[in-house]
């Protein structure tokens, strides 16, 4: 997977997977919060895939990083 930072707070990650017997590309976005939480910090990702036969798909998750608070470039 190949990951691209436009700041220290914004990933995007571009990767390839082999899943139920397809080639998939896939795509997302992850932002990491200011706000801390719990002494952690949270992020938002976003991410999407495209494959053959018209596979697609999509999701959204919210995340909690445990113990010292580092931004996604330095995790």
């Amino acid at each position: 997977m190949y990951r691209s930072y436009a700041m220290d707070d914004l990933e995007g990650p571009v990767g390839h997977r082999y899943t139920c017997k397809k080639q998939v590309w896939t795509l997302g976005v992850e932002n990491q919060l200011q706000q801390q939480l719990l002494s952690s910090g949270g992020a938002l990702f976003a991410g999407g895939c495209l494959g053959k036969d018209d596979y697609k798909g999509a999701w959204a998750e919210a995340r909690m990083c445990l113990g010292e608070n580092k931004s996604p470039m330095h995790r």
